[in-house]
């Protein structure tokens, strides 16, 4: 072999290195934490009667159901652990989930937390 053919294997050897390093580096940092999905069916012991439900398979969908009310409308991320409500009461409002099934949110002036509870459904029909 000469110079130039191993000079180019060496080349196209080394490049292939790089993106193998490069797409192992991008694995391992882009890792979604634990639980940091937003859905299922959260209740909080401080509101006996109200429920929240976050459908993530139907287009975000947001349910809240108390005593006195029911409200339905979409939810989206805005980061990692605050997520927006956009329905009619919420309009907007943000709340912190912290990725271990427990979501935080103000409900006329004072917050409240919700706990995630896996023997309920995730979708609660109207």
């Amino acid at each position: 072999m000469s110079k130039n053919q191993i000079s180019k294997k060496s080349i196209v050897i080394g490049i292939f290195l790089i993106i193998l390093l490069i797409s192992v580096i991008a694995l391992v940092f882009n890792k979604p934490p634990k639980n940091s999905a937003l859905k299922g069916t959260y209740l909080s012991s401080d509101l006996p009667f109200a429920t929240m439900v976050f459908d993530l398979d139907d287009n975000r969908t947001f349910y809240f159901y108390n005593e006195s009310e029911t409200d339905k409308g979409t939810y989206e991320n805005v980061s990692e652990t605050i997520y927006k409500i956009n329905s009619e009461k919420f309009n907007g409002q943000e709340m912190m989930f912290n990725g271990n099934d427990e979501v935080r949110i103000e409900i006329d002036h004072e917050t409240y937390t919700f706990k995630k509870d896996s023997n309920l459904p995730t979708i609660i029909n109207e």
